[in-house]
């Protein structure tokens, strides 16, 4: 009945609930198959809306799409659905940078992801190429044309501590990076309550990141976020074993620092299993056994 109202109603089928939800967010949220191939069959429906904060200014909102919903909560059927709409936006991001297919492998739906990469094959690659680089070239314009203005401010962060070259760093822009990073007034490292520039990087895990980052002499590698982790904590965290032997070679680098939950890089490694980080943890001559004093236990365990 729902689904029949929405139908004959161009305004309430992209209407959205107290929680910021269109018809066709809450039938991908909640894996309801028949009400969403009814909402698809309409030509006005807004298959790429997210949902948006309507509440109060508190409120959290994470800019789900319908797809990343029926993504993240494991619902194939929606998936396929969805797909079949030729203006679904595959690659659209939530407010983490997040898209479905990564919501997808982190909630570990398997078949949700070998459908995706399958999909993402057979697409035409030169018409995603095009657009890609169509939508980099337009954002590189916008910045250059933002620091042209004598008012921008560069430290200036959003509402979680992220500033522009964090941002960058995080949603893995090379080109954008590199004009950022020639700016004489860039600040390389966080400064009290913002989020640093490299620690966004190796949450990304953007190798490439990381080193350009490390091109700045006055870059402070074991910077920690708000959150009390450091780039080698995050590292190691999310097995980016490359990044942590890049971050091993910095001069400096604090490989016994503890984190907030009071375990350094080695003892998060060990416990974990990471046999890669652990290896080239362990190799390092500054490490203090003594201090990763469950090393041993949690790796025979």
């Amino acid at each position: 009945m729902v689904a029949q109202m929405a139908l004959e109603d161009p305004v309430h089928i992209n209407s959205i609930n107290d929680h910021g939800l269109t018809p066709l967010a809450l039938a991908a949220k909640y894996g309801n198959i028949p009400l969403t191939k009814q909402l698809l069959k309409c030509d006005w429906i807004e298959i790429n809306a997210k949902n948006v904060a309507v509440l109060q200014p508190w409120d959290m909102t994470d800019e789900y799409t319908p797809l990343i919903w029926a993504a993240r909560r494991g619902h194939p059927e929606v998936v396929r659905a969805l797909f079949k709409i030729s203006e679904l936006e595959l690659y659209s991001r939530d407010d983490d940078g997040w898209t479905a297919l990564q919501h997808a492998i982190d909630e570990n739906h398997e078949d949700i992801v070998r459908f995706m990469i399958e999909v993402s094959e057979n697409m035409d690659p030169e018409d995603s190429i095009e657009e890609s680089t169509n939508l980099d070239a337009q954002r590189e314009d916008l910045v250059q044309l933002l620091l042209t203005q004598d008012s921008l401010r560069l430290s200036e962060t959003d509402d979680v501590g992220f500033t522009p070259l964090a941002r960058a760093a995080e949603h893995q822009s090379p080109r954008i990076l590199q004009i950022l990073l020639k700016q004489p007034e860039i600040c390389v490292n966080a400064t009290l309550g913002t989020v640093p520039p490299l620690w966004a990087a190796c949450r990304a895990g953007s190798l490439a990141t990381v080193q350009n980052l490390m091109t700045k002499k006055s870059i402070q590698v074991n910077q920690k976020a708000p959150t009390g982790t450091s780039p080698l904590h995050l590292a190691v965290i999310n097995q980016y074993s490359r990044i942590v032997s890049l971050l091993l070679s910095q001069e400096g680098i604090a490989v016994n620092d503890v984190g907030p939950f009071g375990s350094t890089a080695l003892m998060l490694a060990a416990v974990n299993g990471y046999t890669a980080c652990v290896g080239r943890l362990v190799h390092d001559s500054s490490i203090d056994l003594m201090c990763n004093e469950f090393y041993e236990a949690a790796t025979f365990r």
